[in-house]
């Protein structure tokens, strides 16, 4: 999730910009970018960079790279939006203002919103503790028992010897609560089994 965070962004720009130019083009229909609900001419350039700009951003979904399909689609949008709106300086004009707009709302937003409470309930606060001891010997723990703590597929965590461990099991899948016995210790890595 977080490695296409940048994507959302650019997602909500593509959104933000139409109302904002559309909000900024009756701001300056004096100057000839309003756009008559009676007029349903296409212009078929900005159709088109509009869908490639669309085809580009889903690539970028599907391949790792420096966001140059997304930056290329996110350009194909503002073209088409200048195309769309009459291909004037008074268009170049409106979406700079647009943009500029835009991305101050998201600067505002990304500010604030780490301090908002409803965000703060959606967002883990505490990071897990590491609760595999420090030991460079484990090999002790072979042969003694426990009690899986959480549902083990097939790994988890297990109380054995009153201390949290990670443990995996040989593929199974144990539920939360299932006595288990350590089967042996290869590295770092705790199998555990059923106890009989």
């Amino acid at each position: 999730m977080k490695k296409y965070y940048w994507l959302y962004l650019i997602l909500f720009l593509c959104f933000a910009i139409s109302p904002v130019g559309a909000a900024a083009g009756n701001l300056v229909e004096p100057l000839d970018l309003g756009y008559s609900p009676n007029e349903w001419d296409l212009d078929w350039t900005a159709l088109m960079l509009f869908g490639i700009g669309a085809v580009l951003l889903f690539i970028e979904l599907f391949i790792p790279g420096f966001g140059i399909c997304g930056i290329a689609g996110l350009l194909c949008f503002l073209a088409s939006a200048y195309y769309a709106l009459g291909a004037s300086r008074a268009t170049l004009i409106v979406l700079a203002i647009g943009v500029v707009v835009v991305l101050m709302l998201v600067g505002i937003v990304i500010k604030s919103l780490p301090k908002n409470p409803l965000w703060q309930r959606l967002v883990l606060k505490n990071k897990p503790q590491s609760i595999t001891p420090q030991q460079n010997n484990l090999a002790e723990y072979t042969g003694k028992k426990g009690k899986t703590e959480t549902l083990l597929r097939p790994s988890g965590v297990a109380i054995i010897d009153g201390e949290r461990l990670d443990v995996v099991t040989e593929g199974e899948f144990f539920p939360a609560g299932t006595k288990i016995v350590v089967n042996k210790v290869v590295g770092n890595k705790i199998f555990v089994k059923k106890e009989n």
